[in-house]
């Protein structure tokens, strides 16, 4: 069952696709090159002539995490709505349609708001970021509309593909927000919810960023054949995982914090299950459990995506204050 050891990308796409706060509806499956995206530049007439107006970093977040929310809530539907085979070209095609309808409105809006304001010193990078990664997607829901369009043929496996990248792309912009968040926080006081989200929010960044770093070290190490070195990469993974979860429950949410808390340490969890899979599949070279672990990792990234947009909204909800 040696055939593993030359297919490492299966377990550094699992890895990367699971590791960023609100990338991946679940799909990227396809084998297509994805399509190349134009310059990312704002693209709406709006956007190129506007005079962006200064905002404070509170108001500022309040603004981007609201379309972060939005673009996971998205990723989540679509991830919901393929279908389990990808040979199933009609559902696919009805869940690439319903993907475009929501998609367009939202991303047009979040890059002409984005041209409006002008982030405080603090937030330059991240909105730099920001604005390129909505153009980016503007470009895409564009170039989908219009193979959508009747008499059109569309090629559906890389435009799963080319959407689970472009919102991994948005994913690792979003955890620099992340960090913003916990500097908003930081100088908002003292009262419990506020104290209770900046702890929060640095144990989600630090989650992040632990799936996040052995990716590259994984695939170069799967990718020479050191089953070994792997093996010992995923098992002090799994044990920081399951060190962020002990941590995790030692916090103690205030009551509007409750559910979410608890639905992120079941995801910290159902994160520990998949990498023990990929550990599995690598140690026995098995492809069926790999198999497991990617369908694993696509429910998990829905439930990740719709709880990462339910703590944007309460953060929004704080930041307003």
């Amino acid at each position: 069952m040696s055939h593993l050891k030359a297919t490492p990308l299966p377990i550094a796409f699992l890895l990367t696709s699971f590791a960023f706060l609100a990338c991946n509806g679940g799909g990227g499956e396809g084998d297509a090159t994805p399509v190349e995206t134009p310059a990312p530049t704002p693209t709406s007439a709006q956007a190129a002539t506007v005079t962006p107006t200064v905002v404070l970093l509170d108001d500022y977040l309040v603004v981007t995490l609201r379309f972060e929310a939005a673009l996971a809530r998205i990723s989540a539907d679509f991830g919901e709505a393929l279908p389990e085979s990808e040979e199933d070209v009609v559902q696919t095609k009805q869940a690439v349609a319903e993907l475009e309808s929501a998609l367009s409105p939202l991303v047009e809006e979040a890059v002409e708001t984005l041209a409006e304001v002008a982030p405080p010193p603090e937030a330059e990078a991240y909105h730099g970021a920001l604005v390129n990664a909505f153009g980016d997607l503007e470009s895409f829901a564009g170039d989908v509309a219009a193979a959508l369009e009747p008499g059109t043929v569309i090629v559906l496996s890389p435009v799963v593909s080319d959407f689970t990248d472009l919102t991994i792309e948005l994913g690792e912009v979003a955890l620099e927000g992340q960090l913003l968040v916990t500097s908003a926080l930081g100088a908002a006081g003292d009262d419990l919810v506020s104290t209770y989200l900046l702890a929060a929010t640095e144990r989600r960044v630090e989650m992040s960023r632990t799936l996040a770093e052995p990716s590259e070290e994984l695939d170069r190490l799967l990718g020479s054949g050191d089953t070994s070195g792997a093996l010992a990469v995923l098992e002090q993974l799994i044990a920081s995982l399951e060190d962020l979860g002990d941590r995790w429950q030692q916090l103690s949410p205030p009551p509007e914090a409750r559910d979410l808390h608890q639905r992120q340490g079941e995801l910290i969890d159902e994160a520990v299950a998949v990498e023990r899979l990929i550990h599995t599949a690598v140690r026995d070279q098995d492809q069926s459990v790999l198999a497991e672990a990617a369908e694993k990792s696509k429910e998990t990234s829905i439930l990740r995506d719709r709880l990462e947009a339910d703590w944007n909204e309460l953060l929004i909800e704080v930041l307003s204050r």
